[in-house]
């Protein structure tokens, strides 16, 4: 589903290369978890497979499709759902409305669904009284999980998160990787993860290591089956 050939990625003004000549390839149905270090450049790699960066060279192709200047912004709309670390919520708009305009915005087949949302929140612990509450008023464990859902509600084929557990605690760090689970495994959409935690990486079914600049593939053998 997707690849990335030759990928190099240097700097701005700098002559430091973060990492270069990378070959991977990521597939459907499929649930993927990048570890490494803090620094490692994790983050960086995720926003280049989601058009958010520019790589120095190499190619991103996205169904065997080069993605490049004049494809990136539907790519971006379309076929890439992102959760990011900072939510990237609206905070005048209730949780509702937030996954609702989203959904809208991006052609999602549910987009007039309230109860499909309703379903997808529930299974997080966001009850239909927190659903029509203004983001602002959440806490930071209760917006990310707003975001995550914000993000499978979407028809997105790609689903890409940095750190969604992050500000979770062990009871809903496992409903969410529950969740990235069926998007892979039931949806057949590809699913790529950034974590530190070890435990959310070995529920993954290939985990992916950066360290000095270099990329290590594992399949999880317990996951093989699904």
């Amino acid at each position: 589903m997707l690849k990335v050939e030759d990928l190099t990625y240097q700097y701005p003004k700098s002559d430091k290369k973060l990492f270069e000549h990378v070959n991977l390839e990521f597939d459907a149905g499929e649930l993927y978890a990048i570890v490494g270090r803090s620094g490692a450049g994790k983050t960086t790699f995720l926003s280049l497979l989601a058009g958010l960066d520019v790589p120095t060279s190499g190619k991103l192709k996205y169904q065997e499709q080069m993605v490049t200047a004049s494809t990136l912004s539907e790519y971006r709309r379309k076929d890439v759902s992102m959760v990011f670390q900072a939510y990237n919520l609206f905070d005048y708009m209730t949780v509702m409305e937030n996954i609702l305009t989203a959904m809208e915005l991006t052609g999602s087949k549910n987009r007039h669904d309230r109860q499909y949302v309703l379903q997808l929140l529930a299974k997080i612990g966001i009850d239909r009284q927190l659903a029509d509450k203004k983001v602002v008023f959440l806490s930071g464990g209760q917006q990310q999980r707003v975001a995550i859902v914000r993000t499978m509600c979407c028809d997105a084929q790609l689903v890409l998160a940095d750190e969604p557990t992050g500000n979770l605690d062990e009871d809903n760090t496992t409903e969410v990787i529950n969740l990235f689970k069926k998007l892979a495994h039931e949806e057949n959409r590809c699913v790529i993860i950034v974590t530190h935690e070890a435990e959310v990486a070995r529920n993954c079914d290939v985990q992916i290591e950066l360290h000095q600049g270099h990329f290590s593939v594992q399949r999880n053998l317990c996951r093989s089956s699904k």
